[in-house]
């Protein structure tokens, strides 16, 4: 789940691959978004809350997808061919980078205009369940499967290693 910056929307996954925008005052459902097939696993709000990434699906690959946030109109997306992807989180301030993880344990961070890598960060041993940015955007934390907390740099022209 995700609230957007302006505390106005919720965002949350559904096992059958459904994403759900809600409104944060009352918890009614304003839009369904049917975007991936099952399940949808992740969702993040750019810092602007402007747009909406989503990841899902299972098996040999997943999907990613960056919606408007308002309109729910997909703007791009991306097969997914690393495993499937489990989380993911904008890079802030600007939200100009995703940072997104997944089965295989490498994160990837995309240029958010493009969706193309921009580097690979290599180091857990197992499925990577969560990640998240320092507010200045400069660490970049992982959780894996592997019981390890990992931090980062979060710039784009970092070597791959943690911190």
């Amino acid at each position: 789940m995700a609230f957007a910056s302006t505390g106005e929307t919720i965002a949350a996954t559904c096992a059958d691959g459904t994403v759900l925008l809600l409104a944060a005052d009352t918890g009614t459902v304003v839009q369904r978004l049917h975007l991936h097939s099952p399940p949808a696993r992740s969702v993040a709000f750019s810092p602007s809350g402007d747009m909406l990434a989503t990841a899902g699906g299972d098996g040999e690959h997943g999907m990613i997808f960056l919606c408007d946030s308002l309109t729910g109109k997909v703007l791009r997306n991306l097969v997914w061919r690393q495993g499937y992807p489990l989380t993911l989180a904008f890079c802030p301030p600007a939200g100009k980078r995703l940072a997104v993880a997944g089965s295989e344990g490498d994160i990837r961070i995309l240029d958010r205009a493009t969706l193309q890598e921009v580097l690979t960060l290599r180091g857990h041993s197992g499925p990577v369940q969560s990640v998240c940015f320092s507010d200045d955007g400069t660490i970049l934390a992982s959780a894996g499967a592997d019981g390890a907390v990992r931090l980062w740099n979060g710039t784009p022209t970092d070597n791959g290693t943690d911190r």
